[in-house]
Formats: C-alpha cells, structure tokens, sequence
C-alpha cells in the first residue's frame, strides 16, 4: 500500500458490535491507543434475536453507564416448549434472565462506552484491503492508509479479517429468519414478561417470541442443512399462525446466520486476534451469541494489554484464556446440541426425561451461575447408563 502517509495506532477493532465495542473500551481504559472501525454509521440495523442475558449484562458492570436505557423490556421468565404445546417447561429468576434491546441502540450504546473510555472511533470506515508487515498490519479504507501493531477482527463470521489472515472457514452456520411483529395490545400481554422458545419450529431448530415494547421479536432458527433461506420462510408463517398471530400484509422478514463452531486453527495469525461470530463463538444449543462475544472482546484486549509487543506472547495469552473461559463450554453445549436437534424423537424423549431439569439448568447458565461444562460428566453418565449410543456423541 503506497500513497497517503498512514495513521498509526497500537491496535485497530475491526468491527463495533458487542465484541469490537467491548474490546474497544477495555483497551482504551488500559491506555492503549485504539482505532475502532466499522463499515456502517451508528445506529445501525443490525438483524439479530437481541436477546442480552444476565451473564451478558453482568459483563457490563464494570464500565460507565448502564445497559438499562436501551432495554425495550425484562423477562424474568423463560418459557420452553415442543412443537405441539404437549410439553411445557418454564423457569423465573429475581433478575431478569433475558433483557430484550435492539441491536441498532445497543450497539449505539456500546460504542459510546468504548469513546468515552479513550477509544478513537470511526464510522462509516469499510476496510477495503489488508496487508501484513512483520510488526504490522496495514489496513485501507478508500484514501485512509492505517498500520497497527494488531488487529481485532470482531467483523462477523464472514468478515475481511479472517480471510485476509488466512484463516479458514467456520464449518457450521445456522440460519435464522426474524420480523419485528406489530402485535395488538392484546396479542402483546401474551407474550409479555417471558422469553419463549418453542423446539420443532423447525424440526431441528426453535421458534421464538421475545416482546420487545412495541412490538413482538418472533423468529425462527434451523440448525441443520438443507435449503434453508426458502423453509424457513414458510416455517415462520406457520410458526406466527400456531402461535394464534395473524400475518400482516407490509411485514419484512430479515435473514442472518450464527456460527455454531469455532473455527479450526486457532485464533490468532499474522498479529489478528478473532473475536465474537469472527472466531465463531456463539452457545451451540441456544445460538446466542452476545455474551460470548463481549467476553471473547474482553479476553482478546486482556491478551493484548498483558503480552505487549511480543506476537507469540499474545497469541499464547489469548489462546489460553479462551481455553479457560469459553472453549470447554462450547465443546460441553455442542455435544448437548448434537443429541437434542438429532431428530425429534430423541428431543421428545430427552425432555420428557429431564425437561425440568434441563429448563432449570439451561437458565442457570444464562444467569451466570453455572457453565455447561458443570453440567456435563453427570448429564453423560445419567445418558449413558439409559442410552449406551449417547457414548459415541
């Protein structure tokens, strides 16, 4: 890259969602020079579930302001169902177990967060190239030229980051459908205060509802192949007429997927560090991912703040807390995730045996009270002792 003299900065985020605004933040309050880009302009749409859990939201606790002015709504109930309402499972909590925002005023929010900590920010600021140094990464977006000693890639599972630095495809995705429902007083007072998933819509997926003040969040998420895009355009339409909806004629459904692996090779090469969908670290049971990705921004600025200069120092810090923190709970929710969407016989059965359980369990992680891989061993070995072939998941 030649040209216009290049700005230069210790690190640059590549992205200003949940993880690139978290990892902003963290390192503009150790000091660090940072530049947090995006291609958009604040607020932004951006099409997602927007459920922020209390794990989430408790991750938050320790910067400026509170995540409270962009909450549409609280749910301190979580609802659970299978497809034919035959089985119902619920959970309530004294906090609120899901915090329902719109991802354009939570992002907002957090980018706000990261400028006022000290973090430069740019909008608007697609980066269009990348090139690598052996201390550096070069970036350019139209005339700006800009080297810095790393980059957070905190772009998306389909980023430039990720495969400028060479690394190599997420292997599973999902697919999700949603639309902002204009419900009716009285459709809305259904649904208010609980946060719904309903399993079997489709058959190796969820359904949800989540009220969000206005209006009711309802969507649909498939976890398997086939032809996503087109089922499950039909799949939401009957999900919102069993739920007892009628289908208004101006509504806009959006598409999105969520990475439910991480990717294979690791996380950090030539001086990139993956963060959030970039690195794929969404729950594979539940798909959410916006914990995971603020946490994931976190450690990857920690990683950065105590390895310095040194590439290799980083890489290993950042690996290793990833180890710790996250990765064992994502291998623990996986292997869950490969039993209960296996098929709908084998779902019915797991929650007809541990429906309760799993309820209680599953909103106990989301809490932050407990992690999946707590849960694990005895879960295996209960399975094991009533179903030998759960050994070979």
């Amino acid at each position: 890259m030649s040209g216009r003299a290049f700005a230069t900065y210790d690190v640059v985020v590549v992205g200003a969602g949940p993880a690139g605004a978290m990892a902003a933040h963290a390192l503009a309050s150790h000091g660090v020079r940072v530049l947090l880009v995006d291609k958009a302009i604040m607020p932004r749409s951006k099409v997602c579930g927007g459920g922020l859990v209390w794990r989430g939201r408790r991750l938050l606790a320790d910067g400026p302001g509170d995540p409270a002015v962009v909450v549409r709504s609280e749910c301190h109930r979580a609802e659970l169902t299978l497809g034919d309402r035959q089985l119902v499972f619920r959970a309530e909590r004294k906090q609120p177990i899901v915090s329902m925002v719109m991802r354009s005023e939570f992002d907002a929010w957090l980018v706000d967060r990261a400028e006022q900590a000290g973090a430069e920010v740019r909008m608007g600021t697609p980066v269009e190239r990348v090139g690598f140094e052996r201390h550096h990464v070069l970036l350019a977006s139209g005339a700006d030229r800009i080297r810095t000693s790393f980059v957070i890639a905190a772009d998306g599972a389909s980023g430039i980051m990720a495969r400028s630095a060479g690394f190599p495809p997420i292997r599973r995705l999902a697919a999700a459908l949603e639309c902002a429902w204009p419900a009716s007083k009285q459709e809305y007072a259904r649904f208010d205060g609980a946060a719904r998933f309903d399993f079997g819509w489709p058959a190796r997926g969820y359904g949800w509802v989540f009220p969000k003040g206005d209006h009711l969040g309802i969507g649909v998420g498939l976890f398997g192949g086939g032809s996503a895009r087109v089922a499950l355009k039909r799949v939401l339409t009957a999900y919102a007429r069993w739920l007892g909806l009628g289908r208004p004629d101006d509504l806009v459904v959006h598409g999105y997927v969520i990475p439910l692996s991480p990717r294979d090779g690791g996380f950090v090469r030539h001086r990139v560090l993956l963060a959030g969908d970039a690195a794929g670290l969404a729950d594979p049971l539940s798909a959410e991912g916006i914990t995971a990705a603020m946490e994931s921004g976190r450690l990857a600025a920690r990683a950065l703040v105590d390895g310095g200069a040194d590439a290799a120092c980083v890489a290993r810090i950042y690996a290793a807390q990833l180890q710790h923190e996250l990765l064992p709970d994502l291998a623990a929710a996986r292997r869950l995730a490969s039993l209960f969407y296996a098929s709908t016989y084998m779902r019915r059965w797991l929650m007809n045996r541990y429906g309760a359980r799993l309820t209680d369990r599953v909103t106990d992680i989301f809490m932050g009270e407990a992690r999946y891989r707590d849960y694990a061993s005895r879960f295996w070995a209960r399975m094991t002792d009533v179903m030998p072939e759960a050994k070979s998941r």
